[in-house]
């Protein structure tokens, strides 16, 4: 992917761009005329291998544009390379913007997905931006599928910490009738989650729905 020239010809009040993680090259005059441009946001994660030589990419905002990134970023290197300005910022926060597609795990027989999940990183200039949560940025822990129940998995990005909940089911196959809660046990606790359905409290759906017909 590439920024073509002159796709933001002229926009006099463009201060701040951030460059989509996909975005490749930048190329000549592509922010040409935008006299106000002074911030430009990489992201860790950043594709970006081109801005235009002598860096006719921003035309006269050259001389007040910074590039602000994270320390030993590839986009520090590729600032001093560039010979553009740059400012480090630091994260200072992390927060699940969208939980993985797959929320859902059988005992002791699938790994953690983390497909679809987003997190967004604060940092201390309050620029926000979102990393997937597959990036190999993020160190992921908690996971544990060797026993039913609610497990929280905590995401750590250089020390910002924040988690999501998953829950671990005996899976269709194995769980028994009467075993609304997925325990693995029918009880009195399976009792009162059928009560509780009846009375419209809360509902149950799927495989637990059809356990709960224990004549069935």
């Amino acid at each position: 992917t590439r920024i073509n020239t002159y796709t933001f010809e002229n926009i006099k009040n463009l201060e701040t761009v951030v460059v989509p993680t996909t975005v490749e090259v930048i190329s000549h005059n592509a922010f040409s005329f935008c006299d106000s441009l002074k911030k430009l946001v990489i992201t860790p994660t950043t594709e970006l291998t081109e801005i235009n030589a002598g860096n006719l990419s921003f035309g006269r905002a050259s001389n007040i544009l910074k590039v602000y990134c994270e320390e030993g970023s590839i986009a520090q290197e590729h600032s001093r390379k560039w010979g553009i300005d740059y400012e480090i910022i630091e994260p200072t926060k992390i927060e699940v913007k969208q939980n993985p597609d797959k929320l859902s795990y059988i005992k002791n027989q699938e790994t953690l997905n983390l497909e679809g999940g987003l997190i967004t990183i604060t940092y201390d200039d309050g620029t926000a931006l979102d990393l997937a949560m597959t990036s190999d940025l993020l160190s992921i822990t908690g996971f544990d599928n060797s026993s039913i129940g609610n497990k929280q998995v905590e995401v750590d990005y250089k020390g910002n910490k924040t988690n999501f909940t998953v829950s671990v089911t005996a899976g269709e196959g194995t769980l028994l009738k009467g075993d609304v809660n997925g325990d693995n046990q029918v009880n009195f606790r399976d009792i009162l989650v059928i009560n509780n359905h009846r009375l419209g409290k809360t509902e149950l759906t799927g495989i637990y729905l059809e356990l709960a017909d224990v004549t069935g």
